[in-house]
């Protein structure tokens, strides 16, 4: 395994040549650097369950004070 890993990380940046890159086809840069769709979709629900949390955080402050006790959360 560790042969194939070296063998393919020597060539890794013949293929990843800026003039090689900007040559490709936009279908396979995707390929190569590319979000599958599924961790797209997972970190867009991410961002939003994270927008929403600020918003409360900043609309509710007196109970983010008193949930919060140093670094901890209190339940």
């Amino acid at each position: 395994m560790e042969v194939v890993e070296t063998g393919m990380m020597t060539k890794l940046h013949e293929v990843l040549r800026p003039l090689n890159v900007v040559l490709m086809a936009e279908e396979d840069i995707t390929k190569i650097a590319g979000e599958f769709e599924g961790s797209r979709i997972h970190h867009k629900e991410l961002t939003t369950q994270r927008q929403v949390l600020r918003k409360d955080m900043r609309a509710y402050p007196h109970i983010v004070s008193v949930a919060l006790e140093g670094n901890r959360i209190v339940k």
